[in-house]
């Protein structure tokens, strides 16, 4: 699926789409800079919704599998991306509001009004990326890119400070944690991670009994693709800090019964949960489920679609699909259960 993202030669790549929404701006609106002005270079544009700000940090994405696949389409389209997030994703002006200074857009609804779409919003702390950036920096040592990334991080800080902060979610929790895991990975700043680590106490620890009600008792609390999204980054959590209650978390999330009625693609992910809680648990049927989920759950396609021209929500869920697995792989690498 990674090789097909980047394929040049391949209908359902990258490159196709940025194709078709070239081709959809002159067939809609006889104006190519519409959709594909020199602003949206390197962005994912969505026909009927606009840019995605490479929403699920599609730029860590590609530049990852041009890593593990040795592959320069993936870096090209990678280094694209990058410098898009950088220079146009990126809040530069101290002069924006506090609760989204230094921040940057993400979603499809964070469009910029230097856009010119119909809509936009502000910047959200739960959609909002550094690990692309921080490894565009580490490959090629691009200054402009380590300042992106501290001025970032510092948003990120700075936004849960705000008011109390943003929604307390599992997915808003864990693109935090992992922004600041990605920070403290570029600067060895120990801070980083201890402030990720704390977030985590504060907003998905249940509070001991007769306290103030942080979380329920349910792992699952915000239900359906939030708690999937967010799966890996806690299990990073603890692979970094070897926190028991990060552990807890995740071992219970592992034994409970998912509400699969809530997210119907779940299983994708929860083959992470169950690979990483079986791995610091040693135990081997939660392994095998993992597995077992992994394989049943993932498209049967040898060359799973990247690109969907008649879906409004392919890169978002392209994105996603093409974030899961490495838990699993990380963990049968170290077993040596390669099969």
């Amino acid at each position: 699926m990674a090789e097909n993202a980047s394929d040049p030669e391949s209908e359902h790549s990258l490159y196709k789409a940025r194709q078709h929404s070239y081709e959809s701006s002159i067939r809609y609106h006889g104006d190519s800079m519409y959709w594909f002005g020199w602003m949206d270079y390197g962005d994912i544009m969505i026909p009927g919704f606009g840019p995605s700000d490479l929403e699920y940090d599609w730029t860590w994405i590609m530049l990852l599998n041009a890593i593990r696949l040795g592959d320069v389409h993936s870096f090209r389209l990678g280094t694209s991306m990058a410098r898009h997030r950088i220079d146009i994703d990126q809040l530069w002006s101290d002069r924006d509001p506090s609760y989204v200074n230094r921040l940057q857009r993400g979603g499809r609804w964070s469009f910029p009004s230097i856009h010119a779409y119909r809509l936009h919003s502000p910047p959200t702390i739960s959609h909002n990326w550094i690990a692309g950036v921080i490894l565009y920096h580490m490959l090629t040592g691009e200054p402009k890119a380590l300042e992106c990334a501290l001025r970032n991080a510092e948003g990120v800080r700075a936004a849960w400070g705000d008011d109390g902060g943003p929604r307390r979610n599992p997915e808003t929790v864990s693109w935090s944690v992992s922004s600041m895991l990605a920070i403290h990975a570029l600067t060895g700043d120990e801070q980083w991670q201890d402030e990720a680590l704390e977030l985590f106490q504060e907003t998905m620890v249940p509070a001991p009994r007769g306290g103030r009600r942080r979380q329920s008792d349910d792992p699952f609390v915000g239900g359906g693709s939030e708690f999937c999204f967010a799966i890996a980054q806690f299990c990073e959590l603890h692979h970094r800090t070897g926190d028991e209650n990060v552990l807890r978390f995740i071992t219970d999330a592992a034994q409970a019964e998912f509400p699969i009625h809530t997210f119907f693609e779940a299983p994708l992910y929860l083959a992470d949960l169950y690979a990483y809680a079986g791995y610091q648990t040693e135990d081997e049927e939660l392994l095998d489920k993992a597995e077992k989920t992994f394989a049943a759950a993932f498209p049967e396609s040898r060359r799973p679609p990247v690109f969907l021209p008649d879906s409004s929500t392919w890169a978002r869920e392209s994105a996603m699909t093409l974030r899961t697995g490495h838990v699993l792989q990380f963990v049968n690498w170290k077993l040596d259960r390669g099969r």
